[in-house]
């Protein structure tokens, strides 16, 4: 039998920090995010017996190597491909999108559809449990469930809500919504272990606290139509994550975001674990042009991508 697939990435508004072990087990956190159009293809062939991964984007060893364990673990006979729009390391949730994407294989394979929080439990499991890395929890869940959500985490359940905007409110956010990738990419698992570290030593918990409350204030704004609040908050929300853990930026960042700002941006911040990967900046079309140019200047690149309600799908290929 042979499956392809297509797993979305995500942007992260709020709320990230708050979904990394051990906070959301004792305190309880949530998380705002959007899938969008860029994101995996794959490929998979349960006959072969090969029990080989091809990249057909870029070679990426330690992703590879990770892949192997989980289709190894899951399977006797396997050929694995696939091609990713954007490199790993970028901030978009690009590995959960692809392990995402191997539970929901199995899901499928198992089952004949997708049952998404079952398969999002389990590629949670396969990443952090199997492979032992250091993440949050909402990737492979905005992955799987695709589009607009508020996400909720505790220690025994996870609570996926739809989030509903006018038409209009969706057009203008597009509209504001500039992706620029630094040109860095980084491991995030490392940043996420520094992060943990910190909450062990029981310092600067307050500013997690701080996002929670911000995040589920930010989902009640959006539900009475006040995108622009939403919008604003962007930049404290930034200024709180870097409070908690210094290491999600660096003067490199720190100067894209001030241009940003500086040239008419009315929010900036870094997406994913920080350190690297894609800046989202939210901006008036008049504003637009001159601070692309500006950001190319520092070595940055614009993405074009879209808001999207995709979520990872699989279907079975006639070959």
């Amino acid at each position: 039998m042979i499956l392809k697939a297509f797993s979305p990435y995500r942007l992260s508004f709020f709320g990230g920090g708050t979904d990394i072990e051990p906070y959301p087990s004792e305190h309880g956190g949530c998380c705002i995010s959007h899938a969008i159009n860029l994101g995996c293809y794959g490929e998979i062939d349960f006959s072969s017996k090969k029990k080989q991964i091809l990249d057909l984007s870029s070679v990426n060893n330690y992703v590879n190597r990770g892949l192997k364990k989980i289709l190894l673990h899951q399977y006797k006979n396997f050929s694995f491909s696939y091609y990713n729009n954007l490199p790993t390391g970028s901030g978009l949730g690009t590995s959960g999108s692809l392990i995402g994407m191997l539970a929901a294989f199995e899901n499928f394979k198992d089952y004949k559809k997708i049952q998404k929080l079952k398969t999002a439990n389990r590629a949670y499991f396969l990443e952090k449990k199997l492979l032992k890395t250091f993440g949050g929890r909402q990737d492979e869940f905005a992955s799987i469930y695709g589009g607009f959500n508020f996400m909720e985490f505790n220690k025994d359940k996870t609570s996926i809500k739809k989030i509903n905007i006018l038409e209009k409110f969706k057009v203008e956010m597009q509209e504001k919504s500039l992706l620029m990738f630094t040109g860095m990419t980084r491991d995030g698992s490392k940043i996420i272990k520094n992060h943990i570290d910190i909450f062990k030593k029981k310092k600067n918990i307050k500013y997690l606290h701080e996002i929670k409350r911000l995040t589920i204030s930010m989902k009640k704004e959006l539900e009475r139509g006040n995108l622009q609040l939403f919008i604003e908050n962007i930049n404290h929300y930034w200024n709180l994550k870097k409070k908690y853990n210094p290491q999600v930026s660096n003067k490199k960042i720190d100067n894209m975001v001030k241009v940003a700002l500086d040239n008419g941006a009315t929010s900036c911040k870094l997406t994913g674990a920080g350190n690297g990967g894609h800046l989202l900046i939210f901006v008036s079309l008049d504003n637009r042009l001159k601070i692309i140019k500006k950001l190319k200047k520092l070595g940055c690149s614009e993405i074009n991508f879209s808001y999207s309600n995709l979520k990872t799908t699989i279907y079975r290929s006639e070959e």
